[in-house]
This record gives C-alpha cells, structure tokens and sequence, in this order.
C-alpha cells in the first residue's frame, strides 16, 4: 500500500503539473455505456448483472466511456479545452496473464477540445471515406487486435469502403514510424507537421524513447464523435 499510494501521488504531481485537474467516475455504470462503446462482444469481459430496479449494470472496465460521458453532461457548462485526470480501479472479467489481473487500476490524462485535424481523419480522407461515416469507421478500427482481421475487413467494407483500399487502410494502420506514414499521406498536412513538431520536442526533452508511435489507437465513444463533429472537438487520451 505504501508503494501504491507513492506512486499515486506520483500519477497526481504530474497530472498537476501540466495543468491537469482530477475527476473521477461512478464505479458502477450502465452496461448499455460499455455495450455501446465497444459492441456486444464486450459483455463477456464485464463483471455486470442486474440490479434490484431491473436495470442492467456493470463494474466500469475502463474510464474512457465514463469520460466522454461526464463531457456530454456537462456541455457548453464548460469552457474548452479541458484538461482532465483520473486514477480509478476498474475490473475485467477476462483469463489473467502476466501484468494482466481481473482487477487493475487506470490512469488517465485527457485533453478534450482540441481544434484541428487528428492523424486518423487526415488517413482515413486521402482513402476517400466519407465524413459521415467517420464515427462508425473509428468504431470498427477500436476493434483492431480485439477482433479477427476478417471481422474488420467486413466491417470497413460495410462502411462503403472499397476493397483496395481496406487493404491499404490496414496496411496504413499498421506504421509504427512517423516518417514512413509521411511518406503515405505527404508532409503537408496539418497531422504530419502537429506531430513532426511533437516528435522533435520529445527528443530535444529525452522522452522519445519512451514514445511509440501508433496509427490505429481510437479512444473515443460513437457519441463522443457526434460532438466532435458538430463542435469540431478532438479528444487526445495519454
């Protein structure tokens, strides 16, 4: 306990730091939330059961999809950009593995509200997806390395993606370097120079070996989407 709470306390000075202000979430949530967020599959890795009103619930298993709840509630009651942080316990009903227990802790540093272009979007335009149907494609991609790469090709495709171009969308997703997906999207867009600025501030600071660079991380709920695209906010999970 001693070793937790200094570590902690570690998680909380540096969120303060950089301006972060705490927040926490409901243990318990709608399993609906979950459901929603990461479809039907995720009912199986929920501790979730029904409660005495016959409402169904279940232990949170992340703190994303509380977030972008709490973001929708609150509105235009807050001004933008937030910059949020939480530490909450969260269970997985899922087979243990090394440094993977049915019941872990998560820390979260949010920032919500950020106007510009994300990494994603720029990939997904210059393969010809249409606006509209950004959200389910994101949706669809969160599921990468959850889900057979069959499953994903479907769904892309039932997006109205083309063939050849799920194919390369795939490919895509799986860069690992910033230099090589320049090379994809060209070294115009507002993504490559945000995170080409980014990369050279982490090396001149010393952290970019501690940074790793991955195309096809979505952390954001099909309603968190909705806003973003009537308010032109981004939401950046660290």
């Amino acid at each position: 306990m001693r070793l937790r709470n200094w570590l902690f306390d570690h998680f909380r000075d540096v969120s303060r730091t950089f301006g972060f202000e705490e927040v926490d979430f409901p243990v318990l949530e709608s399993e609906a939330l979950f459901i929603r967020k990461a479809g039907e599959e995720i009912r199986d890795k929920l501790y979730c059961f029904e409660d005495r009103g016959n409402r169904r619930v279940a232990l949170r298993p992340e703190l994303t999809a509380s977030l972008a709840r709490l973001v929708i509630q609150k509105g235009k009651s807050v001004s933008l950009p937030l910059k949020w942080f939480a530490v909450g316990q969260c269970w997985r009903y899922e087979r243990m593995t090394r440094g993977w227990r049915r019941e872990h802790y998560q820390w979260n540093m949010d920032i919500i509200g950020v106007p510009g272009v994300a990494v994603l979007q720029e990939l997904l335009r210059s393969y010809s997806v249409p606006e509209n149907s950004f959200g389910r494609v994101c949706v669809i991609i969160d599921k990468i390395e959850k889900i057979p790469v069959d499953a994903i090709k479907k769904g892309l495709m039932s997006a109205g993606i083309s063939d050849f171009a799920v194919e390369e969308l795939l490919q895509a997703l799986s860069i690992k370097s910033l230099d090589k997906l320049e090379e994809v999207l060209g070294g115009e867009g507002d993504a490559i120079t945000d995170l080409k600025q980014l990369s050279s501030l982490a090396e001149k600071f010393g952290y970019s070996g501690w940074i790793e660079f991955d195309a096809s991380i979505v952390r954001v709920l099909p309603m968190t989407l909705a806003l973003c695209s009537r308010s032109e906010l981004c939401c950046l999970n660290a």
